[in-house]
């Protein structure tokens, strides 16, 4: 694990493989580390770049106000920090919304776009709601227990959890040895409840992929 201070702000990361430069994007109370097969995988074939953002993981949790464009700054900042002029971008869920403002504020970064189960927010966006949502997203201070339980039952359904029954407890693990910060997280739930990019998407001149 390597550690940058990028914009004010000291942010683990971690760099591996050889070949064309590929950023991953993690979501809001998720860190680096929900991509390590993936970018194991992709590390055969790209120069893949995965980090904690403000506010996540092993990097500095600040507690000021979060925006979706501070976090796409952040990316961008920590791109020209690793040597990455241009990317293959890969964003999910919350990190959708960090990708597109970045490919919006920064398009000479991006050379293709993925977003996964993501949103352009603002009024025309479906909002995702439930009582295990409201649970695996809550800002409240909670136990590995809690955090890892709801996060695995809000992002898989309960048969699927039946028959991968070690998802549970590897998320209770990651919230262990990674916790949240409950103040962190209510910044960043602030920031991608109040981002809308809906009217701004047709400005995105990339290759997309969803």
């Amino acid at each position: 694990m390597q550690r940058a201070r990028i914009s004010g702000v000291e942010l683990a990361y971690e760099l591996r493989g050889a070949g064309s430069p590929l950023v991953m994007v993690h979501g809001a109370q998720g860190d680096q580390t929900m991509f390590a097969d993936l970018a194991r995988h992709f590390a055969d074939h790209f120069r893949v770049l995965t980090f904690d953002q403000r506010g996540s993981g092993l990097s500095e949790k600040p507690h000021t106000a979060y925006s979706i464009a501070l976090l796409a700054d952040d990316t961008a900042a920590l791109m020209e920090h690793v040597g990455f002029s241009a990317a293959h971008l890969i964003g999910v869920s919350m990190g959708g919304t960090i990708a597109q403002e970045l490919v919006l504020r920064h398009p000479a970064k991006v050379r293709s776009l993925i977003l996964g189960c993501t949103t352009p927010g603002g009024s025309k966006a479906i909002r995702i709601g439930g009582r295990a949502f409201a649970a695996a997203y809550s800002t409240h201070a909670g136990s590995p227990e809690e955090r890892g339980r709801a996060l695995a039952e809000a992002a898989f359904t309960k048969g699927y959890i039946e028959q991968h029954p070690e998802i549970i407890p590897a998320m209770i693990e990651a919230r262990r040895q990674r916790p949240l910060d409950p103040v962190a997280l209510e910044g960043r739930m602030k920031a991608i409840l109040a981002h809308d990019a809906y009217d701004r998407l047709n400005q995105i001149k990339c290759r997309r992929w969803w």
